[in-house]
């Protein structure tokens, strides 16, 4: 696998491109973020060396059962994108961690979840979004929410996208789905064959055709009943990285996102 740092093989070792990328936390404000200097600096070394910060906790992993190597690696993620400069050495390596303590991470992915972190700005939108954004000049997609389940033998997917209206209008949210396959131990396929607005209306481009579905292909690196991270590749063979958390309700996460603002923008 070619990354943006550089050639790894294997889809563990794939997490250490990371070193490479930009960052950007989707809960901070705006929910995006531009890569700092650090990544900046560690795009032009190239380097995969520890942190020093992450090998002094090395020796605490080390010591723990995987269970506990996956709690304090998640631990460690969560604390980092709450920050504004997060070290983007010290994520890399807790998602290398990660990558190791699971052999087949395609096969615990059932539930809902929410995007947290892209490695890239706009990445999500290009592999996830609907395309509805895309030369749009009053449409901002903003945030991303994913659904698996099982009905009988059936593996099926539904997911909504968050966009944000330029002027003064609440956000609306697009909402899709459709069904999922997994191959190998990272695998994972999703079509969605149909896609509608928030009112039950198709979803256009910026150019009003019509969009009737949305595929995408990546790997799941790294899976617990937390937290989940993907990998995608492009045509050119470079990779982007994505986390994302376990919710209670992709549903939930809409109102939220969606709901809340309404009622500001209707009342205030």
């Amino acid at each position: 696998v070619v990354g943006i740092g550089g050639v790894v093989h294997g889809v563990a070792a794939g997490a250490a491109v990371l070193v490479a990328a930009g960052v950007a936390s989707r809960r901070q404000a705006g929910r995006r973020r531009r890569p700092d200097a650090a990544a900046a600096t560690a795009r032009r070394a190239g380097g995969f060396g520890e942190a020093p910060a992450a090998k002094s906790a090395a020796m605490v992993v080390k010591k723990a059962s995987k269970e506990q190597q996956k709690i304090i690696c998640e631990n460690a993620l969560t604390k980092l994108f709450a920050e504004e400069n997060p070290d983007i050495m010290e994520m890399r390596t807790c998602l290398q961690r990660l990558a190791k303590l699971v052999s087949r991470p395609n096969q615990e992915i059932i539930g809902d979840w929410l995007m947290e972190w892209e490695d890239i700005l706009g990445s999500s939108e290009q592999v996830f979004g609907s395309g509805s954004c895309v030369q749009s000049w009053n449409l901002k997609f903003q945030d991303y929410c994913i659904r698996f389940a099982k009905k009988g033998k059936e593996k099926v997917c539904e997911a909504v996208e968050i966009i944000r209206k330029t002027g003064p209008f609440p956000d609306s949210y697009n909402r899709f789905e459709g069904a999922y396959a997994v191959t190998g131990m990272t695998g994972l396929t999703v079509n969605f064959t149909k896609l509608t607005t928030e009112g039950g209306q198709d979803v256009k481009a910026s150019d009003g055709t019509r969009i009737q579905e949305k595929s995408f292909r990546v790997d799941v690196i790294y899976s617990s009943d937390r937290m989940m991270a993907l990998q995608s590749e492009k045509n050119n063979g470079e990779c982007n990285f994505y986390v994302l958390k376990k919710v209670e309700s992709i549903d939930l996460e809409a109102e939220r996102f969606v709901g809340y603002q309404r009622r500001k923008f209707l009342f205030n």
